[in-house]
């Protein structure tokens, strides 16, 4: 399959099976972080758009309350980190375990000035974070089972007495003076009652710093402030801020505990099945190119239909590129023989058994297995065998496609030229995409890619820094830190990497 244009400062090239290179973003330089900004930002605003509710929740920790953990490392064993709660209720906590990273891979660099991180930690406390550090070698991390549990309680409460489903935008994040560990919270309904009770507040806060806490949510969260406020359809400029993180931050907290989102399945996705249906049937594969929303002054807005729509519809696996129509087609269709002749729904038994099959040779299974027999190899050459990734991947596509068959109300036959005709649409899209988003984004395809090649090719290369890309470069530097929350403490903190 042909591949989209890439927006990218260092794109990763790979082959695919048949040798042919295309390019990945590498999900590290900044043109990836600004991108992946926009895309949460998008996908938060589709949200809004469509839930009639939205409220912006920020939860605290107290003294009392406050996850303290205490970090030791074995200097003989450098991938080994040990984490010891401090507080009661951690301790009690089974979900508290020891850490353990392959700082190797995190990070050379770091491990081979492994013998000075007592004299960096020492730094750390003394000279840097004086409010960060709670007595000797007591950090604040975030800890993820908090906003598990209070999200739980919520969800079921909600659901319980007002009878609505709500989705959720959620992430945690250390303050921006003294690194305190806090979550944020974006919550989507429709529900009008349910609104009502979040609008009857009572200030926990004080006189000069009011804080209103809705009066059904003070017994969920117990371990200090809730405040909570209705958005005026801005807040996802906010929240998706947090995505980008300064290089300077304290390396420390990166590796222990870093901030990091969940949030609902399917986030932004607005299209209703029954007009993904109606668009199959008719093939007006367009409706999965382009749509539009309108914003909070009722402007039309246009965005880009992500992958994620069209592969709940038209899945691929493992391997399909190497396979031909007719290979494809019965792998695609592959599910419900395995589901009788194993007499189970569940992808993992079916792989699981299909791997036991490849594996010791059964005399009693049929030839049916042999056109899945790609899928094993691949497991034997995969990291993970204990998933198979490989076969769960062309069983998982099999029962998707059945469904979609369906749903649609075609025979797996008829459904499948429609899967044809949509990646041949697929591709020919990306292919005119391609070439005008390189004539509108030059910086780029005309300079990067002559600087990419001599960086490749010859490992030097000489840097014009008065050249379209480079300008360019320093203008989404720019950018990016203007969106870092951390960036004005920091930079006057001027806080070692390695921290």
């Amino acid at each position: 399959m042909i591949q989209s244009f890439v927006k990218c400062f260092s794109p990763l090239v790979l082959r695919d099976p048949r040798g042919y290179p295309y390019q990945v973003p590498c999900g590290k330089c900044i043109a990836c972080h600004n991108n992946k900004r926009s895309s949460l930002s998008l996908k938060l605003r589709l949200e809004e758009y469509t839930s009639k509710y939205c409220y912006f929740l920020t939860l605290t920790y107290d003294d009392d309350n406050l996850p303290l953990f205490s970090v030791g490392l074995d200097t003989c064993a450098t991938e080994f980190v040990r984490i010891y709660p401090y507080s009661e209720r951690l301790r009690n906590d089974s979900f508290i375990s020891d850490f353990c990273s392959d700082l190797h891979n995190f990070d050379n660099d770091f491990v081979d000035k492994m013998d000075y991180y007592s004299d960096y930690v020492i730094n750390y406390e003394s000279k840097y974070h004086k409010s960060c550090v709670y007595g000797h070698g007591l950090y604040a991390l975030l800890y993820y089972r908090d906003i598990q549990l209070f999200l739980k309680r919520l969800r079921k409460h909600i659901y319980k007495y007002y009878g609505e489903k709500i989705r959720f935008y959620i992430i945690g994040e250390y303050g921006t003076k003294s690194l305190r560990p806090h979550w944020h919270c974006l919550l989507f309904f429709n529900s009008s009652s349910l609104s009502q009770a979040f609008e009857d507040c009572v200030n926990v806060g004080t006189t000069s710093r009011p804080c209103s806490c809705p009066r059904f949510l003070r017994p969920f969260w117990q371990f200090g402030i809730c405040d909570s406020k209705r958005t005026n359809g801005e807040a996802y400029n906010y929240v998706s801020s947090y995505v980008n993180q300064s290089a300077n931050f304290p390396k420390l907290l990166v590796l222990l505990s870093n901030q990091k989102a969940y949030h609902s399945i399917q986030l932004g996705q607005i299209l209703s099945e029954q007009s993904i249906v109606s668009a199959i049937q008719k093939g007006d594969f367009s409706f999965f190119e382009r749509q539009f929303y309108l914003d909070t002054f009722g402007a039309a807005n246009s965005y880009s239909v992500w992958r994620s729509y069209y592969s709940r519809f038209f899945p691929k696996f493992t391997c399909s590129s190497q396979l031909t129509y007719e290979q494809t087609y019965r792998v695609l269709t592959c599910y419900e023989t395995l589901r009788d002749l194993f007499d189970t729904d569940s992808v993992g038994v079916i792989c699981r058994r299909l791997f036991y099959h490849y594996h010791f040779g059964y005399p009693d299974y049929h030839d049916i297995f042999d056109f899945l027999r790609f899928a094993y190899n691949a497991v034997l050459n995969s990291k993970d065998i204990s998933l198979f990734s490989a076969l769960r991947s062309c069983v998982s596509a099999s029962r998707t496609f059945l469904r979609a068959a369906a749903m649609c109300g075609l025979t797996p036959t008829a459904y499948f030229r429609k899967y044809k005709d949509f990646y041949r649409y697929l591709d020919l899209s990306h292919l005119r995409s391609h070439f005008e988003n390189c004539i509108a984004s030059s910086e780029y395809s005309n300079n990067y890619y002559n600087i990419y090649q001599l960086r490749t090719i010859n490992g030097n290369y000489i840097y014009d820094s008065d050249s379209e890309f480079s300008r360019f470069r320093v203008s989404e530097q720019i950018r990016f830190e203007r969106s870092i929350k951390h960036r004005d403490q920091l930079a006057l903190l001027n806080i070692n990497s390695y921290l």
